[in-house]
């Protein structure tokens, strides 16, 4: 498997618009385009790349702990789902609204929870 980068930090927020407000406010990133995914939030952009995904979370949700994945680039998605199902490790493929980008869920021994991500070659 080719990874190619760290991608992204996704957070879920109760306080989603103070949240936005530190990252672009006070350190300097900036919102930007961001798929219409079924809950409120932003991307956070350096540059032309998101790093920071703000989800919108219930206070309940927020003792789950606010980042919710990590997400790596990856050279190809079915690489690694081969890779993966040889080592009998259970995954979620899916892909963003805007079909940009196919997405791999998994949870590493752990239990922190990993995001695979292949921009689409067609898109």
């Amino acid at each position: 498997m080719s990874i190619l980068s760290l991608d992204h930090v996704n957070i879920a927020t109760a306080q989603l618009k103070e949240t936005r407000d530190f990252y672009c406010d006070v350190l300097g990133l900036t919102e930007g385009y961001r798929p219409a995914f079924a809950v409120a939030g932003y991307w956070l952009y350096v540059d032309d790349q998101p790093i920071v995904h703000l989800q919108q979370a219930s206070d309940d949700e927020g003792r789950l702990g606010p980042v919710r994945h990590f997400a790596l680039c990856v050279a190809s998605l079915d690489e690694v789902t081969k890779l993966l199902d040889r080592a009998d490790v259970a995954y979620r493929r899916t892909q963003t609204p805007d079909g940009v980008f196919e997405q791999v869920f998994l949870r590493d021994p752990s239990g922190a929870q990993l995001e695979l991500i292949c921009r689409r070659p067609s898109a």
